[in-house]
């Protein structure tokens, strides 16, 4: 009696016969998977959310945001440093507030 290729009593006596390739394709075939997955996969992928629709909550927080709490606020962190001058110098404090001054003259 023949047995057909895909039965899975011939696919056991392959791998019976022969486990090293058995073993050697299904690295391959994980191999192959993994790099299809690396390829095709990266690209679906983001960490940007965005509705597709307009549901009632968005409209109410472009509504808060239009009318109660303005745009947010921008906020920018500026270090200062300075090897041979402290915190407690004038000349330090001074060179300080006038960054201030300058980023604060930029407005929003």
């Amino acid at each position: 009696m023949a047995l057909s290729m895909l039965s899975t009593e011939h696919l056991a006596r392959v791998s019976a016969r022969r486990p090293w390739t058995v073993v050697a394709i299904w690295v391959a075939v994980i191999v192959a998977s993994m790099a299809a997955i690396g390829l095709l996969l990266s690209g679906a992928l983001t960490t940007e959310v965005s509705l597709t629709n307009n549901p009632e909550s968005q409209r109410a927080e472009n509504l808060l945001k239009d009318h109660l709490r303005g745009p947010e606020p921008t906020n920018e962190i500026v270090i200062v440093r300075s090897d041979s001058a402290t915190v407690d110098d004038p000349q330090f404090r001074g060179v300080v507030e006038a960054v201030y001054g300058n980023i604060s003259a930029l407005g929003t």
